[in-house]
């Protein structure tokens, strides 16, 4: 009896500290890390049921929402936290002007970039201090590009931008996404050195990027792209091919480059690419037509070349 008795208080014990607090967060923290984001829910949500008023665990949590394409549930819960402490954190303004348009999106900018800025001032530590002005360049990003967007008629918008893209540059000189909006700006600015500048610069930073290090492969088609829309068919051409590298079986970035090599008369080549797409998109069955319609046309003009 006295055995069974310390067993139950053992195991008892045992139970309480698993499902602590602290231990719940460190097991959503750990699943989050490896990208298990429902387990990480889950340890998130008993949290929430002991620390119901936590705005750290909302924030947290309301982030692991995203990560499950859960977008109301996730704008609910940190709408919850900003309400609950205004003050406490930039984090949820930031996801929450991601999450909204116009007016609404550029007050959670400036409120979040404001706090953001604040928690710089006070932070003594030169590395913790570094990683929150990447934060602020991302978020000075994102202001950017909505006066680039929803706000873009109103009458002082290319001014707020170009001086959101300044503040960023000087926040985080080597930000690709910061380095690739102020390169777009000045292309609509018909400023093309300007842009080259930044683009430039944009592709030498993705190129010196170890592999696990290397961004999404949007970022380096948008880098391509804008090279293509500037008629810089070489750099155009060396980015489709770092795109692919990432992705082989990317239909557009095959495609792209046998127009690139078309233009430089690399007709050969060109052939060469425009078959691969032609294949890889016969065999997507998520494919657009009108893509598959530039396709053939390119590869029939190919055809006709000599």
């Amino acid at each position: 009896m006295g055995r069974a008795s310390r067993a139950r208080k053992k195991s008892n014990k045992t139970s309480t500290k698993r499902t602590s607090l602290k231990d719940l967060v460190e097991a959503a923290e750990d699943c989050a890390a490896r990208c298990d984001f429902e387990q990480a829910l889950l340890w998130y949500q008993k949290a929430l049921a002991q620390d119901p008023e936590s705005t750290g665990l909302m924030d947290a949590a309301g982030e692991v929402l995203l990560e499950l394409g859960q977008v109301d549930q996730a704008r609910d819960l940190l709408t919850q936290s900003v309400q609950a402490a205004p003050t406490a954190s930039y984090c949820p303004y930031m996801y929450l002007a991601q999450l909204s348009q116009g007016p609404d999106s550029l007050a959670c900018y400036e409120r979040g970039l404001n706090l953001l800025v604040e928690e710089i001032n006070r932070t003594p530590d030169p590395e913790a201090q570094m990683m929150l002005r990447v934060k602020l360049a991302e978020g000075l990003c994102g202001k950017a590009e909505l006066y680039m967007t929803d706000l873009c008629d109103m009458p002082n918008a290319e001014t707020e931008c170009q001086q959101a893209l300044e503040a960023a540059l000087q926040s985080d000189p080597a930000n690709v996404d910061v380095l690739l909006t102020a390169a777009n700006l000045c292309v609509c600015q018909q400023n093309r050195d300007q842009a080259m500048q930044h683009l430039d610069r944009a592709a030498e930073l993705l190129s010196n990027l170890e592999d696990d290090k290397r961004p999404p492969v949007e970022v380096c088609m948008t880098c391509a792209k804008m090279y293509v829309e500037l008629e810089e068919h070489d750099k155009a051409i060396e980015q489709l091919e770092e795109v692919l590298v990432d992705d082989d079986e990317l239909t557009e970035a095959h495609f792209m480059l046998a127009a690139e090599h078309k233009c430089l008369g690399n007709l050969e080549r060109a052939r060469e690419c425009v078959a691969r797409a032609h294949g890889l998109y016969t065999n997507d069955p998520e494919a657009v037509p009108e893509i598959m319609q530039k396709i053939v046309e390119l590869g029939q003009s190919l055809a006709e070349e000599v």
